[in-house]
């Protein structure tokens, strides 16, 4: 709080910034949550979510993961309009509210709430960039060996090693190895982690207006999953 206090503006100007982000990032924020989620991919002719053509690039089949990755490109592009027009009101609110406050570089408001200097921030990236020689870039040519490549194409980024274990895990089986990897570690954690599976409150299938990530926090809204839904087989 000491820290953050010469970036801290009067009373009235602090409520004024709080009530204009309801219509200002917040609501682009939510603009681009919503159109994301709802986007529709036509991948050989059947029309997918965003989550289910994503999972795609996964795929072994080699025919399947370059058909979502064009069809997640002309989406994408048809849309960039729209994306394009959110991110440069975001990139200028910003600029203003950083220009106000007095904020020196453009991470620096990032830092502060991360409680982090922007020195460590720094050399963290540094390290980062100069490891992407013998670690990402090395990865990507072995992997294009794998393959039998010259040069690893972008939609074989997340495709399966040829000596991948592709067997399909149902509900049942992935609840049952999670509890039982938690209880090896903590009979009381397992004990903590079961209501997640028994009430309702992981939001496992594939859904329209739902994006994969830590929480379902950009689904659309729709009514509530039944129990069908919930504990059903697992792509």
């Amino acid at each position: 709080m000491r820290k953050a206090k010469p970036y801290q503006l009067d009373d009235k100007l602090e409520e004024l910034f709080h009530d204009k982000s309801v219509t200002a990032y917040s609501a682009r924020n939510r603009l681009f949550d919503e159109t994301l989620s709802s986007l529709q991919f036509e991948v050989d002719g059947e029309i997918l979510n965003m989550e289910s053509t994503l999972h795609l690039l996964s795929e072994k089949d080699e025919k399947k993961r370059e058909s979502a990755f064009k069809a997640l490109g002309k989406t994408l592009k048809d849309n960039s309009e729209l994306f394009t027009h959110i991110t440069n009101v975001l990139a200028k609110d910003k600029e203003i509210s950083d220009r106000w406050r007095g904020y020196e570089d453009i991470a620096d408001s990032r830092h502060m709430a991360n409680s982090v200097e922007r020195e460590v921030v720094d050399a963290l990236q540094q390290a980062v960039t100069e490891a992407y020689p013998r670690l990402s870039h090395r990865y990507y040519k072995m992997k294009a060996k794998w393959f039998g490549k010259d040069k690893l194409n972008a939609r074989d980024r997340n495709a399966p090693l040829p000596t991948s274990d592709e067997r399909t895990r149902d509900w049942d089986s992935a609840v049952s190895t999670v509890l039982e990897a938690y209880g090896k570690f903590s009979p009381e954690l397992a004990e903590v982690a079961k209501p997640f599976f028994n009430s309702g409150w992981i939001d496992a299938p594939v859904a329209e207006g739902k994006l994969s990530g830590a929480c379902a926090s950009h689904r659309a809204q729709r009514p509530p999953l039944s129990d069908a839904q919930l504990y059903g087989p697992l792509a």
